[in-house]
């Protein structure tokens, strides 16, 4: 979680990213505590449905987790641009 308090009171949404990267963090946990199997590569058989959707939800938890820090990244860079805008 973010605990620094000059970037959270530029970007006070960086509180709700946290949650939701921390609550995709615990999505994915639970679906391979659930189902091992999708720890390794799809099988050559077909899978449940269950199985198939929950790699969809891997997949998709992937891609969220890499838009958050992208987007972590460019409140850092606006942040330290509005620091040094500062006239003291």
């Amino acid at each position: 979680m973010t605990f620094d308090l000059a970037r959270l009171l530029a970007a006070p949404e960086l509180l709700v990213v946290d949650l939701v990267d921390l609550a995709v963090d615990t999505l994915v946990r639970a679906l391979l505590l659930e189902h091992p199997s999708l720890a390794a590569a799809p099988p050559p058989f077909r899978e449940s449905d269950i199985c198939r959707s929950a790699r969809a939800l891997l997949r998709s938890a992937a891609q969220l987790r890499r838009t958050l820090a992208a987007y972590r990244r460019a409140v850092d860079r606006t942040v330290v641009d509005l620091d040094r805008d500062l006239p003291f």
